[in-house]
């Protein structure tokens, strides 16, 4: 289970987790979703999610089965337990971390959609 927040215009780029469905809650702010909703993405299924919203989104995904989910967060976001942390933005960096835990991971990072 992962406890995540979003700031305001970001999102992950579109991925694949070819072994795991994954489900989200939002428990705050919006993903194109609303705080309340819960949104469930069966293994192989293409998806991504951008924060619109002008304040940070919180959610908590779940992977089934765990698998390698834990281990590519770990390597490719920075932890906190300060739950009123402002999240990073996604920089080149945080982008170069996740493309080489998504390798090692079992998880596609596919390029953007075009227009």
């Amino acid at each position: 289970m992962l406890e995540g927040a979003v700031p305001p215009g970001a999102g992950p780029p579109p991925y694949i987790h070819h072994d795991q469905a994954e489900t989200f809650y939002v428990v705050e702010g919006q993903l194109e979703v609303r705080a309340g909703d819960f949104l469930h993405v069966s293994e192989g299924s293409p998806h991504s999610f951008i924060n619109r919203s002008q304040a940070p989104a919180k959610l908590i995904a779940t992977f089934v089965p765990a698998g390698n989910a834990e281990k590519f967060f770990r390597e490719a976001m920075d932890e906190t337990t300060d739950r009123n942390a402002t999240p990073p933005s996604l920089d080149d960096a945080m982008i170069q971390r996740m493309m080489a835990a998504a390798e090692r991971n079992g998880v596609e990072i596919l390029p953007p959609p075009q227009g």
